[in-house]
């Protein structure tokens, strides 16, 4: 149960040192930095966060360029690239990039003009496609739309808003007024719009707009002095234009293909500055001095004051009581160290909790493969955490991730054989139907013949569990010296449920000892809860608080019952195998029956695969954080989070491990 002791540690040092003081720190990243609200009295602060902005910027123009360049020139890419983790780099690499920062920025910045550039060409073929699609069905007028008429005759250019002929439109001025004399050309129609050319006496202008204008006559926007098919020309000889610019702006991008690392390289610099500039806002510092305090796990503390002393020999290092607001780091063997993730995920330990992961994590890795519980997913989880591992050597997140699945494949693959399962009833579907022989894997418990075997074991590793949890809570109890909370809040329980456990023994197997030494616990543990569970009050409300403490009984027994989802997922894995085997088999033996069988095996399983996993790690995590962890564990712990080299393109040499 490993939470680390934290120190409170507190650096004082020149205030020339105060680079190499940083930059070692950040290096080493083993202490969470922490300032009050003021400097203390005789000290200031100096504000940097002008500098740490500008090098905001200058990380963030470098994001935006790599999002330019890997748009236009993706980087090619394996399928299991992201396992690669990040690249290494000495210190004094990192150092030296400062030289090319100014030339990396520079780059970055064409690399933005040029995706500005084609932001705004992108607009105007926009805007030109538009033009084309309003100009598309005048394409047959054959004068320009400014065309008025001649001294003796006034024209017309316009849309109407709906389905004309000439010979409909002529009836449709006609009966708007009779008087007036027209010459129609319909130069294009469609359902919801007619483009027309009218021609009418200088005289009669007036009478015949009128006319169209009751028909809802509208005029094109933009008078222009050329004919519509010579625009609609030029419209698609500039579109063509701006896509080859488009073409060139493009190969231009790519051209900075081979710069992809040196911006990712300048996205690191700069943030990395950005966060020493920010810490170096928070510190105490006079004319000649500064101070760093901040939390360290104890196991680091001769270590890193040894690397302040060897890089500021004038620095004094000292540690301290860390207090009750110290962060939590935690810190477990290989076995329980994977498990860490899903304890993150629920909450970190509290300053009075105890870290769970160690049990934590053995149920979880046992409880993950009875669910999923087929020997054949298992085999597949080990061999391809194991290759991923030794191929990519990831770094410890992605490490440890990796080895939590390990663990859940080994599980796996030992739950599988105990039910007999290998990708379902694999081998005795092939033996029969391509071999004509009889086979049956060998299995200890069969889930689906034996379903109440298998519900009573979940329920009895469901109450395992539970007990495991209320001794936890035992041993916390007397840890902070509260000894009748550990006895008749949680004691009294071990004992009870021990004796239901015993009492229904006895009742299966007809050992009528086991009878009478379960009812007696039952009773001796009752009577316990009900006479000291309310202690802290007084008369008739004592004994009441005592019977609703009993009544918790309840609750322990739902939790119980909630393992029976260990027999439900269980069963489930292995019937989806099944069914996929026998859909597989359906064509019988034979070349086409095996290829029809290979298909229906990789696709079937795949899904089951997918599926039960996705299921299996989530009820096993909720098992841990609803039943076991509601028995002991508060959380509410904040995470120690180290000022630190945060990357996410390089990791430095020293952080090999």
């Amino acid at each position: 149960m490993a939470k680390l002791t934290m120190k409170k540690i507190s650096i004082y040092a020149l205030r020339d040192d105060r680079k190499a003081v940083l930059e070692r720190m950040q290096a080493l990243g083993a202490v969470e930095i922490i300032s009050d609200d003021s400097a203390a009295d005789g000290f200031a602060r100096e504000d940097k966060s002008g500098a740490a902005e500008t090098f905001e910027r200058s990380a963030d123009t470098a994001r935006r360029a790599l999002a330019v360049l890997d748009e236009t020139a993706p980087e090619k890419k394996g399928l299991l690239a992201s396992f690669e983790g990040r690249r290494s780099m000495t210190p004094s690499e990192f150092a030296a990039f400062a030289d090319r920062a100014a030339d990396v920025l520079a780059d970055c910045n064409d690399i933005l003009e040029l995706s500005k550039q084609r932001t705004e060409n992108a607009a105007q073929i926009v805007r030109r496609r538009t033009n084309l699609a309003q100009l598309e069905p005048w394409k047959g007028l054959d004068v320009p739309f400014c065309f008025d008429g001649t001294k003796r005759t006034a024209a017309f250019i316009g849309s109407l808003p709906a389905l004309y002929t000439e010979q409909s439109l002529a009836e449709a001025l006609a009966a708007a007024d009779s008087e007036i004399i027209f010459d129609i050309e319909i130069i294009s129609a469609s359902p919801v719009q007619t483009c027309v050319f009218v021609l009418c006496p200088i005289d009669m202008h007036d009478a015949t707009e009128t006319a169209l204008r009751s028909l809802g006559f509208a005029r094109p926007v933009g008078g222009f002095k050329s004919v519509p098919a010579d625009k609609i020309a030029r419209q698609h000889k500039k579109i063509a234009a701006l896509e080859e610019e488009q073409e060139r702006i493009n190969e231009r991008i790519a051209e900075y293909a081979d710069r992809r690392r040196d911006i990712e390289n300048m996205v690191d610099y700069y943030s990395v500055r950005a966060e020493k500039y920010r810490v170096i806002s928070r510190l105490d510092q006079s004319k000649h001095t500064f101070v760093v305090t901040g939390y360290i796990p104890e196991p680091d503390c001769d270590h890193v004051a040894a690397a302040i002393e060897a890089v500021a020999p004038s620095a004094a290092v000292e540690f301290s009581d860390a207090g009750k607001n110290a962060p939590v780091k935690l810190h477990n063997d290989a076995f329980a160290a994977p498990a860490e993730s899903i304890l993150r995920m629920y909450s970190m330990p509290g300053k009075d909790d105890i870290d769970p992961t160690p049990i934590m994590s053995f149920f979880f890795y046992f409880f993950f493969g009875m669910m999923f519980s087929d020997a054949g997913y298992g085999l597949i989880m080990i061999l391809a955490t194991t290759w991923a591992i030794k191929k990519f050597r990831p770094e410890t997140n992605m490490y440890n991730s990796m080895k939590l699945f390990q663990y859940c494949g080994i599980s796996t693959f030992a739950w599988g054989l105990i039910f007999g399962s290998f990708f379902g009833d694999a081998p005795a579907v092939i033996a029969s139907t391509f071999f004509g022989k009889q086979f049956t894997m060998p299995a200890l418990i069969d889930p689906v013949n034996d379903a109440v075997t298998m519900l009573g074991l979940s329920i009895l590793l469901g109450y395992v569990q539970i007990m495991v949890a209320i001794g936890v809570k035992v041993y916390m109890c007397i840890k902070h010296g509260d000894l009748l909370g550990a006895i008749f809040d949680n004691m009294t329980w071990i004992v009870f449920w021990t004796g239901v456990l015993l009492l229904a023994g006895g009742v299966l197997t007809g050992v009528g000892v086991l009878n009478v030494i379960g009812a007696v616990m039952m009773v001796v543990a009752a009577l316990g809860i009900v006479v000291m569970g309310g202690r802290e009050s007084k008369g008739a409300k004592r004994v009441l608080k005592g019977l609703y403490g009993l009544y918790g009984a309840t609750s322990y027994f739902g939790d119980m019952m909630s393992y029976s989802r260990l027999m439900a997922l269980g069963i489930t894995t292995g019937v989806m195998g099944q069914v996929f085997n026998l859909l597989g088999s359906m064509l019988g033996g034979g070349v086409v029956g095996a290829i029809f069988m290979a298909v229906i095996f990789v696709a079937g399983h795949s899904i089951n695969f997918g599926l039960n996993i996705l299921g299996a790690y989530v009820h096993t995590m909720r098992l841990q954080y609803v039943e076991m962890f509601s028995k002991f564990y508060e959380g509410g712990g904040r995470e120690f989070t180290p000022f630190a080299f945060n990357s996410k393109y390089i990791r430095l040499q020293e952080e090999i491990k």
